[in-house]
């Protein structure tokens, strides 16, 4: 038990998680010999280091009346030394070896030796994302589309492939739906390291579509499409912020709208995230406690809710997270077994990252694993910091955006080196709007192909809430302050975190620091480890899936602040 008898946080998984998300971050930049290289010296060496920390011998404290401490073998410490670092060793074992089979296969489809020498090919593919439509530095309209490609002519041969590319069109593939296939002839040009796509194409004509969308992907595109003809005559912000709070389509989204949620930290509020799916969780799970469905029935309603969700707003890196933790929820509720946040957060990066390694390098993926381990970790700590001061539930409230801005804050930077002063005050007046924005969003969206009358209702009373959400926005990027200036880069990422341990040195002292960071010993054994003060927030991703029918549904989790999205090609999304 750390100070005040609370519970310290298990971290077991901790060790585990960030050795798999630095190994991928390396390996899908390093060339694939190198990789697969390292996937078979790793565990070799992992080996040798576990055997030897289980067998020394660890330095007892001597007895009363003894000089010298004395040394004495014992299995229970060792096996504390060691198994932390066996699983992590393991993990990154799994990692380097599911990464080098992706390169292998990436590398057969001969696209990057073919784009260093400038080649125009004609491939077969499928459209992975929607397309994004840009300004190019030069004033040009440039529309980015990433395509799965699963065959490919040169002119000379023709041949199978598996292989992402990411195309760089004219606005004709704007229209391009997501699943449709198309063939595309175009030049190509190599990919930065590190890129999910092994390179890049720029057609030489218009895509030629030879399928359509199909399955769930076409029953998606034809809710979202739906919803943007019911919305179609609401007021400019909510024909632009509905569809995005709903669904995450932000092509209506005016510029000087967008500018100013960049700057004041609300562009999580269309570009949807953990917030988002936690609040169609958590009102799920609240219908199904009214409702006093049992365990199999709340996961026979959950689980294909959940990939619904996720298919009907795109798999994006924040998304994907949420839907990873759930997933370990949803397993823990299976089982009997109650779920942690930390253990869940790090069980659904090890498992993610495995399956996809680029998203180590995807901003969108670490900016949603960076709130939710500032929220779980620093927002119930600070809470009760500020209960001295502040009445206990607007503690929480305040606590809530303040940690996950002070996680998020350094990799904000890397993406727009400024600091916004009113970021924190933004998000803590306009996320009350969010949560009925959502719901009545998406019951519009659902509603829109069979009841559009009903749909547009529901639209409308969203844009109630979406003008509220687009009133702060517009305010308080107008203040003094809105956009501080930063060092950019490393350095400046860097210096914002030692920033926020000074503010927090400062505003807590080192005793409540200390204590906020207190953890148990991984993996001693009889031990059973327990996450100390869940947060209101933290509970929207993960206790909502796990409510008994008995109890009520929990508030949903906070979505951190961003200010800039990060680049499609690396298929990430604020």
């Amino acid at each position: 038990m750390s100070a005040g008898g609370r519970a310290p946080v298990d971290l077991r998984l901790a060790p585990a998680a960030l050795a798999t998300w630095l190994v991928c971050w390396w390996a899908v930049a390093a060339g694939t010999h190198a990789v697969v290289l390292a996937a078979l010296v790793v565990p070799v060496v992992g080996a040798v280091a576990v055997v030897g920390l289980a067998r020394v011998p660890p330095l007892l404290p001597a007895r009363r009346g003894r000089r010298a401490p004395r040394v004495r073998p014992d299995a229970r410490t060792s096996a504390v030394l060691a198994a932390p670092v066996a699983l992590a060793v393991g993990a990154a074992t799994v990692a380097l070896a599911a990464c080098a089979v992706q390169l292998v296969v990436r590398d057969r489809a001969d696209l990057g030796d073919l784009a260093a020498s400038g080649r125009v090919v004609t491939v077969e593919a499928s459209v992975r994302d929607d397309p994004v439509p840009l300004r190019s530095a030069w004033g040009e309209d440039v529309v980015l589309a990433s395509l799965d490609v699963t065959t490919v002519d040169d002119g000379a041969r023709a041949w199978q492939a598996a292989a992402p590319v990411l195309v760089r069109g004219d606005p004709s593939w704007s229209v391009v739906a997501v699943g449709a296939r198309v063939v595309v002839t175009g030049r190509l040009r190599p990919a930065d390291p590190g890129e999910r796509e092994v390179a890049q194409l720029v057609p030489l004509r218009a895509p030629e579509v030879q399928a359509p969308p199909h399955g769930p992907v076409a029953g998606a595109d034809a809710l979202r499409s739906a919803l943007m003809d019911v919305t179609d005559d609401l007021s400019p912000q909510a024909r632009a912020l509905v569809p995005g709070v709903a669904v995450g389509d932000v092509t209506r989204l005016p510029d000087d709208l967008d500018t100013a949620m960049r700057t004041v930290g609300l562009t999580h509020v269309t570009a949807v995230s953990g917030g988002h799916f936690a609040i169609v969780v958590a009102t799920l799970s609240g219908l199904c406690a009214l409702l006093g469905l049992g365990r199999w029935a709340r996961l026979a309603v959950l689980a294909p809710a959940t990939a619904g969700f996720v298919l009907l707003v795109r798999p994006d890196p924040s998304v994907v997270r949420s839907a990873g933790m759930c997933a370990v929820a949803l397993a823990g509720t299976a089982l009997g077994r109650s779920a942690r946040a930390v253990p869940a957060l790090g069980a659904s990066v090890l498992v993610l990252l495995v399956a996809d390694p680029w998203l180590a390098r995807a901003f969108g993926f670490v900016l949603s694993v960076a709130a939710t381990a500032g929220i779980v970790l620093l927002a119930s700590p600070l809470a009760r910091r500020l209960s001295a001061w502040l009445p206990r539930h607007l503690a929480l409230v305040l606590a809530v955006p303040v940690a996950a801005q002070a996680a998020c804050g350094p990799v904000l930077v890397l993406l727009s080196p400024a600091v916004s002063l009113w970021s924190v005050p933004a998000n803590l007046v306009a996320d009350p709007a969010l949560a009925p924005a959502t719901v009545l969003g998406v019951l519009a969206t659902l509603l829109a192909p069979v009841w559009p009358a009903a749909a547009h209702v529901l639209a409308w009373a969203a844009g109630c809430a979406t003008w509220w959400i687009a009133r702060v926005a517009t305010v308080a990027a107008g203040l003094p302050g809105a956009s501080v200036p930063w060092t950019g880069g490393l350095l400046g990422a860097g210096l914002l975190a030692v920033a926020t341990v000074a503010a927090g040195a400062a505003l807590w002292n080192w005793r409540v620091l200390a204590d906020a960071a207190g953890v148990r010993v991984p993996w001693a054994p009889g031990a059973r480890p327990s996450l100390a003060g869940w947060s209101w927030a933290a509970r929207g991703t993960l206790r909502a899936c796990l409510q008994r029918p008995d109890r009520p549904a929990a508030p949903p989790e906070h979505v951190p602040p961003a200010r800039a999205s990060a680049p499609r090609s690396s298929s990430s999304r604020p």
